[in-house]
């Protein structure tokens, strides 16, 4: 065989550095995806976990004062039905395994109602279960706040997937690849 039926049969992708910063992309991504989504998750498996009830909820708007809500009655009076720029925060209380008592506001809002009711169908406070960190009580974080923990998580999946497939590409940017006959 010559050397240029040889070549002809044979096929090399090249573009080794662009393969290199995409693997760097990804590598990137996955570590601030790991960081994020760890800051989170690491409550749930080295926390306590305990239940929180719902207490209050502070509606805020900018450039006025915040209005903290602590009745069920009073909460559905005040709902934002069109004016989205009003924000519910939800306050929920727990206790320590030592007595303490500690108020916790969840880092996520909603706009026009908040992402708890006060009170459940049957008049009894809503709870969620929560996770914290024992030497730092205040440091506290729940699965159920779904938005607080998939987002890092994608980012850490897509960093992941690009890690994989630019390291793959990279793998082959300077190796022949056979083409078939």
């Amino acid at each position: 065989m010559s050397a240029t039926e040889q070549l002809s049969t044979y096929y090399v992708p090249g573009y080794k550095w662009a393969k290199i910063l995409m693997l760097n992309i990804g590598l990137f991504l996955s570590g601030v995806g790991a960081v994020q989504t760890w800051s989170q998750l690491s409550l749930v498996v080295y926390g306590i976990k305990t239940q929180a009830e719902a207490v209050s909820v502070i509606k805020q708007k900018p450039g006025e004062a915040a209005i903290s809500i602590q009745e069920k009655h009073q909460l559905g009076l005040l709902y934002e039905p069109s004016d989205r720029s009003y924000v519910f925060w939800n306050v929920f209380r727990f206790q320590t395994k030592g007595g303490e008592v500690f108020d916790i506001k969840i880092p996520v809002a909603s706009r026009l109602k908040p992402l708890y009711p006060l009170a459940d169908q049957d008049g009894l406070p809503t709870q969620i279960t929560i996770y914290y960190d024992s030497t730092m009580p205040s440091r506290a974080s729940s699965l159920q706040v779904i938005s607080t923990w998939l987002l890092p998580a994608l980012i850490l999946f897509f960093g992941v997937g690009i890690s994989i497939v630019g390291g793959t590409l990279l793998y082959w940017a300077k190796r022949p690849i056979e083409l078939p006959q």
